[in-house]
């Protein structure tokens, strides 16, 4: 009795000993083909496809070399030929314009000696210089200078010599500031007898040409250009004051 119940249990073992490797087998074969993916091609299918590409590709490379062939006969026939045809035609009228030695035209004959005149319809061959050189104009051709009358005088420039700054404290002086256009505002002492044409000299050396510009007051806005031949204290600059350079208008006048 008890050898039979070691056989039951021998053979139950063995049973379910089996089981377990078909289920461990199958297991395996479903894991396995989810981490292969997809099954490699045959060989003769990969032989194909890389025959293919190599056939594309040698394809590619007989359109690009008929490309090449096309583009360099078209070079070759019209463009080289078209622009050395320009070249050759600048270089002509530079050459015709310059007389120089690559013009080989026909010249008309002006004239070797003088009073000698061209004979009409006569034509030399040369170019266009020996042409020009030999060519004698008559001396009424030649414009003259106008005569300058005996009596105008010869302008001179004038030299601007500003007078020597007054010392500072002394009496009867006066500061003088000139705001020029960029802002900047230039102060110097001056006398009150100083004249006002004075103050367009000093103007001038600070690069402000009376011709383009004037000196007026702040305000009341006053000119003085009519005013030059005055002294500071007859036009009333007895005290420090500051004065305006502006620049004239299209129809003003500077002397």
């Amino acid at each position: 009795m008890a050898n039979l119940d070691m056989l039951q249990t021998a053979a139950r073992g063995l049973f379910l000993l089996g089981i377990l490797t078909a289920a461990v087998h199958l297991s395996w074969n479903m894991v396995a083909g989810l981490f292969k993916g997809h099954p490699d091609p045959p060989p003769q299918q990969e032989e194909d496809e890389t025959h293919l590409q190599q056939r594309l590709q040698e394809a590619r490379e007989r359109v690009q070399k008929d490309h090449e062939a096309k583009a360099n006969d078209y070079a070759e026939r019209i463009l080289k030929p078209k622009e050395a045809a320009e070249l050759e035609k600048k270089e002509m009228e530079h050459y015709r314009f310059i007389g120089g030695p690559k013009f080989k035209g026909q010249g008309w004959a002006l004239g070797y000696g003088d009073g000698e005149t061209h004979a009409g319809g006569s034509q030399v061959h040369g170019g266009a210089r020996d042409a020009a050189v030999a060519r004698r104009l008559p001396e009424s051709a030649i414009p003259k200078p106008a005569p300058q009358p005996a009596d105008v005088k010869r302008r001179t420039k004038r030299v601007i010599t500003l007078p020597q700054e007054p010392a500072t404290g002394e009496s009867e002086t006066v500061t003088v500031g000139l705001k020029c256009p960029n802002g900047k505002v230039h102060r110097r002492r001056f006398h009150t007898t100083t004249a006002v044409q004075i103050l367009y000299d000093w103007m001038q050396t600070l690069g402000y040409h009376p011709s383009v510009y004037g000196i007026s007051s702040t305000f009341p806005r006053r000119s003085f250009d009519p005013y030059r031949d005055q002294t500071l204290a007859q036009l009333g600059i007895t005290t420090d004051m500051v004065v305006m350079v502006d620049e004239r208008d299209s129809e003003e006048e500077g002397d």
